[in-house]
């Protein structure tokens, strides 16, 4: 297995294990990569560590991209969770309305460097 990048939201040092997860007479293996620093996680089912390993160490370096993302990131300010447990739906709502505010935010900085460098 390839060795894991650095996080790539704080650079932190990530770790990578695997488990069995049981329920309704089924089971499946369970891969869960986190950040010990800034606790960012991904936690996929039927994906082996080295699956998981390969895409957590794909880095995208396009600004377009970048900028895709946080469009779509940004498109949740505002918008309502209905695909949730009636209770988690407050949290995951706050949630998205901060990542939203961020984005918003590192939107407009991404403009105001593209106006200043056409200059």
């Amino acid at each position: 297995m390839s060795r894991l990048l650095p996080c790539p939201f704080c650079g932190g040092s990530p770790e990578i294990d695997e488990y069995q997860e049981a329920a309704f007479k089924a089971a499946w293996m369970v891969t869960r990569l986190r950040c010990v620093d800034c606790f960012v996680q991904v936690t996929t089912a039927g994906q082996d560590a080295a699956t998981v390993t390969t895409r957590w160490n794909k880095r995208v370096n396009s600004h377009d991209a970048l900028v895709k993302a946080l469009v779509l990131i940004a498109a949740f300010k505002g918008k309502t969770i209905f695909s949730m447990e009636p209770e988690y739906r407050l949290g995951a709502h706050a949630a998205y309305e901060q990542a939203a505010d961020i984005a918003i935010d590192a939107l407009a900085v991404f403009q105001n460097n593209q106006g200043s460098e056409a200059k």
